[in-house]
């Protein structure tokens, strides 16, 4: 037998056993550092299995899931959670808060992120940064059901529970309270939009008019008015996640 068979083997059967229990789950993505150790400490003090960058009986919360492929980074390939169905939902950090703190991602997560979005090996560490949270959270978006800003993680949380088929009714929400919202912090600086601005301008606009879309008000500027988010995509397609969420359920 080929090396390496019996973690297959295992790797196998937990995806089979989740799928074949009919459990409670989801998966949650976006970029790193914007909050995803958070989030599976808030579904583990609820009571629910949900793994950080690794799946569990309950789900997963990963930002290596936001691409479409067969790569692995942290945890599962993206591709293998679809043969799941899980439902997806995209979970969003203040630009300002995540550009600058990604700059402490280890060489082989750039790597991965390089081969998604379009990053150059001459770029700056700011100008990969700020490709990063624009480009990846594009590509989250398209996978998930919905985005929500993990700043507003207790008004999200019912919804996302809903998706999951988890049974809120029986879950004490108060307990947010009791989960540090500093939990995987990196020291870091934090440089003001004017430095970002200064590294590409159009691009900062871009990213300022995206967040304000995700509900970051403060980043108008100039960007637009922000609006409010749609479960359908332009032209009336659903994302994905709504289409393996209908399919979960028995739906069309």
């Amino acid at each position: 037998m080929k090396p390496g068979w019996r973690k297959q083997v295992r790797r196998r059967w937990r995806v089979l056993r989740v799928r074949m229990t009919g459990r409670p789950r989801v998966a949650i993505t976006g970029c790193a550092r914007s909050g995803t150790t958070y989030a599976a400490a808030v579904f583990q003090r609820l009571g629910f299995d949900v793994g950080h960058e690794r799946l569990r009986a309950n789900g997963i919360v990963s930002w290596c899931l936001a691409p479409d492929t067969n790569e692995r980074c942290l945890g599962p390939a993206p591709r293998e959670l679809d043969m799941l169905q899980l439902p997806y939902v995209h979970q969003v950090r203040h630009p300002l808060r995540v550009m600058a703190s990604v700059a402490t991602l280890e060489p082989h997560s750039w790597a991965y992120i390089a081969r998604h979005i379009p990053i150059r090996a001459e770029d700056s560490l700011r100008l990969s940064a700020m490709k990063y949270w624009f480009h990846w959270n594009k590509l989250a978006e398209e996978r998930a059901l919905f985005t929500y800003r993990v700043e507003a993680m207790a008004a999200a949380l019912p919804r996302i529970l809903d998706i999951g088929d988890f049974d809120r009714e029986a879950i004490d929400l108060a307990v947010l309270d009791q989960v540090p919202t500093t939990v995987n912090t990196r020291p870091h600086e934090d440089p003001p939009w004017d430095a970002f601005e200064a590294e590409d301008a159009e691009l900062c606009r871009r990213i300022r008019a995206l967040a304000v879309r995700y509900g970051y008000v403060d980043a108008a500027g100039d960007a637009p008015r922000p609006r409010r988010f749609a479960t359908q995509r332009a032209g009336g397609e659903p994302p994905r996640g709504a289409v393996a969420l209908r399919r979960r359920r028995g739906g069309a």
